[in-house]
């Protein structure tokens, strides 16, 4: 039992020691672009970094389906029909799904031109 212990206890420290590695290297990559790059982590053009219109956008981009297959407030399983589509309907947002299906479309209607004839 304390030979277990002793190796979570170097698990932990391994991870631990693994992520303030990771964290200094993170810190000297964006120290060395502050140098190079005086506009590093600026806002460009004219909306300043925490404006309405960029949260908004933000919310947009961000925004997905959310498949809620258990009641928020009891904890049990709602009963949904088709689980795996609420389920795929969620995997991305919405704008990805916009885009999905545009491309999609373009695929669909290429597939009907001809040489001589072009939707």
């Amino acid at each position: 039992m304390p030979s277990q212990s002793r190796t979570q206890n170097l698990d932990i420290k391994l991870i631990q020691a693994k992520h303030q590695q990771a964290e200094m290297r993170r810190n000297r990559k964006e120290d060395d672009l502050r140098e190079n790059h005086p506009f590093f982590d600026r806002p460009l053009f004219v909306v300043p970094r925490e404006s309405k219109f960029r949260r908004m956008c933000r919310s947009i981009m961000n925004a997905r389906y959310d498949a809620q297959l258990r009641n928020a407030h009891t904890g049990k399983e709602r009963k949904v029909r088709f689980k795996t589509i609420h389920k795929l309907l969620g995997l991305v947002s919405y704008l990805d799904w916009i885009m999905i299906i545009v491309t999609f479309l373009a695929t669909i209607s290429q597939l009907f031109e001809t040489p001589h004839y072009r939707v």
